[in-house]
């Protein structure tokens, strides 16, 4: 191979994408019911894959820190990885990537040993991808491109605050990966791809000129978003595969996990969002999900009605939400977040969120996982600029950090070269992304029945969950 050629070879490859906000649906969507997700394009994550002569594998989020002061890393020698996997290497395929099977997970889990043990949940779906999307790699040292460099950025996006940060994570990881195999299978540098995974699925569409991004084609987000949903499990244990869908597809999606169903909503409402990270410290989305299920165990007739309500009110804004005022939204969203919080999500932070938002008559709801992370708040059209810098210095001045963007747009991206690439930055527009259109059902009167009934079923389901905890208790 010329010193060209190799050169080629070795060029970084760098994905980004973004971040989510659950509009209606969190923690029902687990267990069969609609979800409302949005992408926050201006919200990302970027990964960059560097292919290294060296036979190194090293892991770096340099955003994510360690008490002792230090980034989290991981540094092997990839022919310690190709022994320590063996045969398990050849395990996964584009057509069955499932979340990895036991004997996957201990060999990662092996791999890490001496590793801080915060740092494991972090450092394993990178592993993972690595390791089985590029086996060849690791399983033979012959070849110019002998270790991986992987390194994780936040683009804006807050770490840990329900805003899908893990998946989109994921989700930008698998896009680099999935390319570098593809121009290393003989595909180059945008072009169709040749050889074992190189084939025209996992193509990104070429880049039109003077363009410094390219989107995926179809077929290749399936497969894109089937291996951020198995590294996705090694985070979280039993996510729904929202996250991960709406940082792969972007948009505005309804989703809806058994029967799989995603549906992109192509009419949505001119909506003006602030999202405030409360950043409460040691929250886990893994414990929260597991936490609903424990109850819905203990108290399955309740807690169903409270699920059931949380899904009557995503598809209450489904059904004509390109229609609502801005008023019947916020119902929808006061609602919903008092439903979570019978589901015992909330926090005392959300709380906070909520009533500095309703002093100026907006209306705010958790967004994610809940237990801290983050609040979203709808502002009132007619809020002034001086009334909306007020909410934003009280919530900062409670130790909250706020950011804004865009709902919807861009899923994830490749980007020619780190000049293209989304950096960090501050806050950004408030505009929701979106339209009105003529495409909703029902009418005013339909609407408030429809606003009427959720709100009874709400607050019987919330009364009932009181009244089963308090006897519990």
């Amino acid at each position: 191979m010329s010193t060209t050629a190799v050169e080629e070879l070795l060029k970084p490859v760098l994905a980004s994408a973004p971040g989510k906000v659950i509009l209606f649906g969190e923690h029902a969507v687990v267990h069969g019911k609609t979800a409302v997700a949005a992408a926050v394009s201006d919200l990302r994550i970027l990964v960059e894959v560097t292919p290294l002569v060296e036979p190194t594998l090293e892991l770096h989020l340099p955003d994510l820190v360690g008490p002792d002061g230090e980034a989290v890393r991981l540094v092997r020698n990839s022919r310690d990885v190709g022994f320590t996997l063996g045969s398990t290497l050849k395990v996964e395929s584009d057509e069955g990537a499932t979340p990895p099977s036991e004997e996957v997970t201990e060999a990662l889990h092996e791999l890490l040993s001496g590793t801080r043990e915060g740092d494991r949940p972090a450092l394993l779906p990178l592993l993972f991808l690595s390791t089985a999307i590029l086996s060849n790699l690791f399983a033979d040292q012959t070849s110019p491109v002998r270790g991986l460099r992987v390194r994780a950025v936040s683009c804006c996006l807050p770490v840990s605050a329900g805003l899908g940060s893990s998946a989109a994570l994921c989700v930008a990881t698998a896009a680099a990966l999935l390319e570098l195999r593809r121009r290393l299978a003989g595909g180059g540098r945008g072009g169709g791809g040749g050889g074992e995974g190189g084939d025209a699925r996992d193509a990104a569409a070429a880049a039109p000129a003077g363009k410094r991004e390219r989107v995926w084609q179809p077929e290749g987000l399936e497969t894109l978003n089937a291996w951020a949903y198995a590294a996705e499990t090694l985070i979280h244990g039993n996510p729904s595969g929202l996250d991960n869908t709406v940082s792969c597809y972007g948009g505005v999606l309804r989703y809806v996990r058994e029967p799989r169903s995603t549906e992109t909503v192509a009419t949505f409402p001119q909506l003006s969002m602030l999202l405030t990270d409360t950043r409460v410290a040691g929250r886990s989305t893994r414990r929260l999900v597991a936490h609903v299920a424990t109850l819905l165990g203990r108290c399955p007739d309740v807690t169903a009605r409270v699920l059931e309500a949380i899904d009557a009110i995503a598809k209450q804004f489904l059904a004509c939400g390109d229609e609502m005022t801005a008023e019947e939204v916020g119902a929808l969203m006061v609602m919903n977040h008092h439903l979570l919080g019978a589901l015992g999500v909330g926090h005392a932070s959300l709380d906070a969120v909520c009533a500095a938002a309703a002093r100026r008559g907006c209306w705010s709801k958790l967004t994610g996982a809940g237990g801290g992370g983050c609040a979203l708040t709808l502002l009132r059209a007619d809020l002034v600029s001086a009334a909306r810098a007020d909410l934003i210095e009280e919530l900062q001045a409670r130790g909250f950090r706020c950011y804004a963007s865009d709902l919807g747009g861009q899923g994830v991206l490749l980007h020619a070269d780190a000049h293209c690439a989304p950096r960090a930055g501050g806050m950004t527009g408030l505009a929701a992304r979106g339209g009105g259109g003529e495409g909703g059902r029902g009418g005013a009167r339909g609407r408030r029945r429809a606003l009427a009934a959720c709100a009874v079923y709400g607050v019987f389901a919330v009364a009932c969950v009181v009244r089963v905890l308090r006897r519990q208790l």
